[in-house]
Order: C-alpha cells, then sequence, then structure tokens
C-alpha cells in the first residue's frame, strides 16, 4: 500500500460516522446538569433525519431553549428527527460555525449551546457551549 492510500484510509476513518443517540439523560460537567442525547453512558453519538428517540426530543428542546428565536416556529419536542428538526439543526450549524449537513454529531454538539433551567424556572435558562459548563 502506498503512502497516499494509508493517509486517505487514516482521514476515512476519522470521519466515519459515531453511533445514532439512543436515550437521553443529564450530562454533568462539573456542578451543572445539562440534559442531552446519549449512547449508553456516552454523549459521544449521532442524529439524523429518520431518528425517533428520546434523544432527539432532548435535540428538539436543547434547540428551542437557546435557539428558538432563530427559527421560524419552535420545534415541537416529538422525538421525530424529520424535516423540521433537520432545518433547525441547520440553523444552529450555521450560527455556530459548524459544517451545514443537519447531522447532530461531535462538531455540532461541541460548537452549540446547550441549555440549564435555574431554580426550576423555565423563563431562567441560560445557554452555553459544554466546555464552558465544566
Amino acid at each position: 500500500m502506498h503512502l497516499p492510500t494509508l493517509a486517505l484510509l487514516a482521514s476515512t476513518a476519522l470521519t466515519l460516522a459515531q453511533p445514532d443517540c439512543t436515550r437521553a439523560d443529564h450530562y454533568k460537567p462539573g456542578s451543572t446538569a445539562i440534559y442531552m442525547p446519549f449512547r449508553g453512558n456516552s454523549i459521544e453519538c449521532e442524529l439524523g433525519y429518520g431518528n425517533n428517540s428520546n434523544a432527539v426530543k432532548a435535540l428538539q428542546e436543547q434547540i428551542n431553549l437557546c435557539y428558538g428565536r432563530y427559527l421560524a416556529a419552535k420545534l415541537a419536542v416529538d422525538g421525530d428527527f424529520g424535516s423540521k428538526t433537520r432545518e433547525a439543526v441547520r440553523i444552529v450549524q450555521g450560527r455556530v460555525g459548524a459544517g451545514v449537513d443537519g447531522r447532530y454529531g461531535p462538531e455540532t454538539r461541541g460548537l452549540m449551546n446547550w441549555g440549564v433551567y435555574f431554580n426550576g424556572n423555565p423563563s431562567d435558562v441560560v445557554c452555553k457551549r459544554l466546555r464552558d459548563w465544566a
């Protein structure tokens, strides 16, 4: 095998899709609990058109919390990753400087803001990137 072929294989392996998110749970960076998509005990997962799960509901809720003002209408939190959720993810990706493909994955997860209610009050929400919650 030639060196350029090895480099191509290595770069392709880095861009392979992660497993689909299958559930929602609270991720706890520092003392905060952020409701977000999971697979098993990991946040390292993806969502895309056609997925239907509680993980999608968590993503829809977070998009509504932190990006709802940029959408024509807030998303129905129904767990269906259909055309409206895909378009909302594209809007989020465009706003945060991620590649715009309509899929939720590592780049989008790292760049988007995640909301947390304070004092159990839905009007008292703070949205920040994951790294800023730690």
